[in-house]
């Protein structure tokens, strides 16, 4: 998916494009038999469904607990973030990032595509723990608040996400139309033949429009973290020089000069 800067009508941007790991995209195909059609519905809805987790996240921006593994990013020149882990309601996400992170996957690699009140997106190009692609793991309970962690993928959601992620840094939220948002991505579910929704708690709503956020790309990708320190350097990286050359998404993304993810430490918070 490729995004551009978000602008007042960010919600159809959104749904439009994608928070790409690589390049690949799916082909659909199209039958003329209407029992092919209905299989593939059915089929649609059971993937769907299989996709959304149980459980849920009472308080997403709330400090951990002690002894629970947190995530420590060491980038040069500007800091470090740290970040809870969902491994309750994401344990592929989480156990796909944490194992990465023990491997040096993420040692010395770059935030790659950076774009001011979006994301910072990094993670490279290694495989992930599973040795292939593996899906989306959506919850009502996470949300692409500000300091969001989220895995970044393909177009497709079962087999799309590998090493990549992004942190959300975006003041979207603030000023979004909740109603429209979850009305555009609810219905792009149901034109699939998915009866996954989306819907916003006056709480959610009042979140968002405290601690900003991109609301647009909620139950579409996987939260499975939340920055709770280190905001300020992931507002500091999302604004940092670019490149004055389109990047290969069509967009002016890459930072310049590179901006270096030194490592991730898996540590139990004290």
């Amino acid at each position: 998916m490729k995004i551009n800067k978000i602008c007042c009508v960010f919600v159809s941007l959104a749904i439009s494009f994608t928070i790409t790991g690589c390049a690949n995209s799916d082909k659909s195909q199209t039958s003329s038999l209407s029992s092919a059609s209905e299989s593939s519905k059915m089929s649609s809805q059971a993937i769907a469904s299989s996709l959304v987790t149980e459980g849920v996240v009472e308080d997403q921006l709330a400090l951990p607990e002690e002894g629970e593994q947190i995530a420590i990013f060491h980038v040069k020149d500007y800091g470090i973030i740290k970040c809870r882990l969902f491994p309750q309601v994401a344990p592929k996400a989480v156990q796909n990032f944490i194992g990465l992170s023990k491997q040096g996957k993420y040692d010395n690699v770059q935030f790659h595509r950076v774009l001011e009140d979006f994301m910072i997106q990094s993670g490279g190009n290694s495989q992930s723990i599973y040795g292939s692609g593996f899906n989306v793991e959506l919850n009502q309970s996470l949300h692409h608040y500000n300091g969001a962690l989220c895995a970044a993928r393909t177009t497709s959601q079962t087999t799309g996400q590998s090493s990549q992620f992004y942190i959300v840094s975006s003041n979207a939220g603030k000023t979004a139309d909740f109603d429209s948002i979850a009305k555009q991505v609810s219905s792009k579910y149901k034109q699939q033949g998915s009866k996954i929704s989306l819907q916003y708690s006056d709480a959610v709503k009042e979140k968002y429009r405290e601690v900003g956020g991109y609301p647009g790309l909620d139950m579409q990708y996987t939260v499975f973290g939340q920055a709770f320190e280190g905001q300020d350097v992931i507002t500091k990286i999302a604004a940092c020089p670019k490149s004055t050359e389109l990047s290969s998404s069509g967009e002016y993304s890459t930072p310049s000069p590179e901006v270096i993810l030194e490592k991730v430490e898996i540590v139990n918070y004290e």
